[in-house]
């Protein structure tokens, strides 16, 4: 078991779907290097696991221990797994770094109640939180307007601008001066692209402990509590094939173009996937910003995850997103 004379730092790395937190943590173990042995606990929007595969084909001198848990939000649905998922981790030797990716849908401050909480009795201890926002959102209306989306950036150490590629320069200064009057101040806001992370964010001091926190939360491991309605209508879907099937992606990316320019007629908030293609396996990732296709690692499955605004578009979606079977 680790040393309980240097607990493990634990970092938070939330955002709304399509964020960029699997780029942000990629980008860190990237930096590393093999330095650290890192574990990741992530929660996947879908059931089939789809950023696990991304996670785990990274750093491939030293990868990362995946701790995987699908199909619910920790927050609510599956706070019991994250706690034996930590309660593993803080027994594996050699571990010097958690991050907690959590779903697109979480409700923070509960999060960190329980993972304060949970590390109350281990060697770990939660040091940063981290909220990245997509390039779309970053404006004072949607803190405003969105309890959500304003808890989000409340509940977050640092706060970063991802994607910022994708704005313009008059909305960056926007999003650089309705921040600098959030109270509290944050520790830092950073505007950056691919998740590109300050290293030194991670080297920060543990957050301190609430010890009154847990005695005030009754314990409601397993039940489910209020998202916002919008949050309660999403619908998730999959794909998978054998990996040894060809498929060709050309008339699947044509309907991701059609759906950027058309999003909110067709409901399609958020579609990722490995997929074995005639010219190797692709990583899909798709937003309402934009979308990227990109090589990857050969996998044991091709998989493909998408989530909906509703059951009306995820049934329109769940026939328009099967890639046609290349002819080989």
């Amino acid at each position: 078991m680790a040393s309980t004379e240097q607990p493990i730092p634990l970092h938070l790395i939330a955002g709304p779907l399509g964020a960029g937190k699997t780029t942000a943590i990629l980008h860190y173990l990237e930096q590393q290097a093999g330095q650290e042995h890192i574990a990741v606990v992530v929660n996947d929007f879908g059931s089939v696991g789809v950023d696990q595969s991304i996670l785990g084909a990274a750093a491939p001198e030293r990868p990362p221990t995946i701790k995987a848990i699908p199909g619910g939000c920790l927050c609510c649905t599956t706070p019991i797994y994250l706690e034996q998922a930590l309660q593993q981790l803080a027994q594996e030797p050699a571990i010097d770094r958690i991050f907690i990716e959590p779903s697109g849908v979480v409700l923070l401050a509960r999060l960190k109640q329980d993972v304060q909480r949970i590390t109350a009795v281990l060697p770990v201890r939660l040091h940063s939180t981290v909220t990245l926002i997509p390039p779309g959102r970053i404006k004072e209306t949607h803190y405003q307007a969105l309890p959500f989306f304003r808890q989000l950036i409340d509940e977050a150490d640092y706060l970063v601008a991802n994607r910022c590629d994708q704005v313009t320069p008059e909305q960056q200064t926007v999003f650089r001066e309705w921040t600098a009057r959030l109270t509290p101040p944050k520790k830092a806001v950073w505007l950056t692209e691919f998740g590109r992370l300050p290293p030194h964010w991670f080297r920060d001091a543990a957050a301190p402990t609430n010890p009154s926190a847990s005695a005030a939360m009754p314990d409601t491991h397993g039940q489910p509590h209020e998202h916002s309605a919008h949050d309660q209508q999403m619908v998730r879907g999959h794909w998978e094939a054998a990996a040894d099937d060809v498929w060709d992606l050309a008339p699947l990316l044509a309907k991701l173009a059609t759906a950027v320019d058309r999003q909110e007629q067709d409901g399609l908030l958020r579609c990722k996937g490995v997929i074995h293609t005639a010219d190797g396996w692709r990583l899909l990732q798709w937003t309402e910003e934009g979308y990227a296709c990109d090589p990857f690692p050969p996998q044991p499955v091709s998989r493909l995850e998408w989530i909906c605004a509703s059951p009306a578009a995820a049934a329109e979606w769940s026939t328009r997103l099967k890639p046609i079977r290349h002819a080989i």
